[in-house]
């Protein structure tokens, strides 16, 4: 079972989109260690949510420092 159909079991919509075409989410989850994440910044992220409010990231193969996305007040 995929993640995205975990979610949409649960009644959450999930859209996946190229990193490209991200803009104004309210969440963001990474559940591949893929090489064009791990060479993302923090500023990169930041472009892809709304900024109505806050921040959440999913990490699920912690390849973010944690830290960092706190200091920056990321629901992480």
């Amino acid at each position: 079972m995929t993640i995205a159909y975990a979610f949409a079991k649960k009644g959450i919509d999930v859209n996946i989109y190229d990193t490209e075409d991200i803009r104004d989410v309210d969440c963001i989850i990474f559940a591949v260690a893929h090489d064009e994440f791990k060479n993302m910044s923090v500023k990169d992220i930041k472009k892809f949510y709304s900024y109505k409010n806050r921040k959440i990231l999913l990490d699920v193969k912690i390849i973010f420092d944690k830290y960092i996305f706190d200091k920056k007040n990321y629901l992480y």
